[in-house]
């Protein structure tokens, strides 16, 4: 497997219910090992529906991208529609998997409020995150090309339905602060101080085929 990077590939997904999340412990995931976090969107729920069009609406140029440099060879897409997966029960959910290798390290996992968690029994399946993906691409020899999210930043914002009424500011860069901004109104939090998250440089730095950027599937 090859994989490489593709340019305005940052993506921001603001509010999603993560499924199976293994953020602390690696676990063998087909041929690789690597950390992983599912997303689940409600095809009945409309916040989750607009989730589900602004990552269709970001990743799509970036397929046409790595489309027009295999033209031949078949495309996988990393957002799917559960209708079109064989068991039933999947039909009215969009899913979206994540992933990051090994070889990188965990992500960095954040409370509402911006504080590190380093407790693995504080996150479980069916609680709410944002997080900060980089899009590459992958080519997997004579098989398939497609698009793969690494995961650099996971923040958990709700550990069941309600919001929780703690102050957020965001800043992993301008986008997420408005996106922060945005969730605080929505919710009518009124933020209180401001949260300082960095984004380290090397982690999105490709370096050939031993990157660390691994397909998410």
């Amino acid at each position: 497997m090859t994989s490489f990077a593709l340019q305005n590939a940052t993506l921001i997904i603001k509010k999603a219910t993560g499924n199976f999340p293994e953020l602390f412990r690696p676990t063998k995931f087909g041929t690789s090992i690597k950390f992983r976090l599912s997303l689940v969107f409600s095809k009945d729920d409309e916040e989750d529906m607009a989730q589900v069009e602004y990552i269709d609406r970001k990743l799509q140029p970036l397929a046409v991208e790595v489309k027009n440099m295999f033209p031949k060879m078949k495309f996988m897409y990393p957002l799917v529609d559960g209708a079109k997966k064989d068991n039933d029960c999947n039909k009215d959910y969009y899913f979206l998997n994540l992933g990051r290798a090994k070889r990188a390290g965990p992500p960095k996992v954040l409370d509402f409020s911006g504080n590190i968690i380093t407790d693995e029994s504080e996150i479980w399946g069916g609680c709410k995150f944002c997080i900060l993906c980089q899009v590459f691409g992958y080519k997997y020899e004579t098989m398939n090309v497609g698009l793969g999210l690494n995961m650099e930043q996971v923040r958990k914002i709700e550990n069941s339905a309600q919001a929780p009424k703690i102050p957020i500011d965001p800043s992993f860069e301008k986008e997420f602060m408005d996106i922060g901004t945005e969730y605080v109104k929505s919710h009518s939090i009124q933020t209180e101080e401001k949260v300082d998250v960095e984004v380290d440089p090397g982690a999105f730095k490709m370096d050939g085929d031993d990157s660390g950027f691994m397909p998410a599937f």
